[in-house]
């Protein structure tokens, strides 16, 4: 037999927030893509909360998002949102 070696595929970076909009009921989220990760990143998942670093262990999305960009609708206008996003790996789903 061969000799044996290992490896561990690589995470995707963080992706970095950039502006968040409000709008009536809704917010426009956009973010960076994570440098040198583009290639093995599937989606973004994106995670909101009412305080800041309590964001839901559950992503809005339904289905990963595949661009840089979301509005998030069904907002209650007057509150305070928090968000993450969080780049899912191709190896990770």
């Amino acid at each position: 037999p061969s000799n044996e070696l290992s490896a561990t595929p690589g995470l995707p970076g963080t992706p970095t927030l950039v502006t968040a909009v409000a709008g009536t009921g809704s917010v426009l989220l956009s973010w960076t893509q994570p440098s040198g990760g583009g290639a093995r990143i599937q989606g973004y998942n994106v995670y909101l909360a009412t305080s800041s670093g309590a964001e839901s262990s559950t992503p809005l999305n339904a289905s990963l998002i595949t661009r840089t960009r979301v509005t998030v609708n069904g907002l209650t206008s007057g509150t305070g949102y928090y968000f993450v996003v969080r780049a899912v790996n191709r190896n990770s789903i």
